[in-house]
């Protein structure tokens, strides 16, 4: 069996400054920088469903399903589609990474389509929005890591309730461990 060895009493002199100094940065990213990421996100999403980037893209993924004879991710999408639910449909695609390619590149419609240039314009603007995200911009990219990935994530928590966990057992363990 598994024994974590934890300090039975914290008191202000045992908590070592290392430990008290991720605590500190862990409190000021969330409480500071992460507090305003419910309210872009939702800013990034309402932008993206009002104007060409939902149809458009949602036609294409759906194309793209057909085409890579994905039966079961194509009602899953339509489902989503059909509740409109943005989050999860740009969850879904983003996790295509083929899809995520043409997106990236530029290479969604020809250059000849009608709707080709709007599609762009409102691409990069909805990008913008999503860089003014905290999260999205710290976040560890499994896709294409970096070192500045991989120490800035470690920051990001999704609530109050994982923030007050994780520094309840760092506050437990770190000085043991440290």
């Amino acid at each position: 069996m598994f024994m974590m060895p934890y300090v039975t009493r914290l008191i202000r002199g045992y908590i070592p400054f290392a430990i008290a100094l991720i605590v500190a940065v862990c409190c000021f990213n969330f409480f500071v920088l992460q507090a305003n990421d419910a309210q872009r996100y939702q800013w990034a999403y309402n932008y993206y469903a009002s104007g060409v980037l939902a149809p458009v893209e949602a036609e294409a993924f759906k194309a793209h399903l057909r085409e890579q004879r994905n039966g079961t991710a194509l009602r899953d999408f339509e489902a989503l589609e059909a509740q409109n639910a943005i989050p999860l449909m740009l969850q879904q695609m983003g996790a295509d990474p083929q899809f995520s390619a043409r997106i990236d590149q530029g290479t969604l419609l020809a250059t000849d389509d009608p709707q080709y240039h709007d599609w762009r314009s409102a691409r990069a603007q909805f990008e913008q929005l999503e860089s003014r995200i905290v999260t999205e911009r710290f976040t560890f990219d499994t896709a294409a890591p970096d070192w500045a990935g991989a120490i800035t994530h470690q920051f990001l928590h999704g609530g109050t309730g994982h923030l007050v966990g994780n520094m309840v057992v760092l506050l437990l363990v770190g000085p043991v461990v440290e």
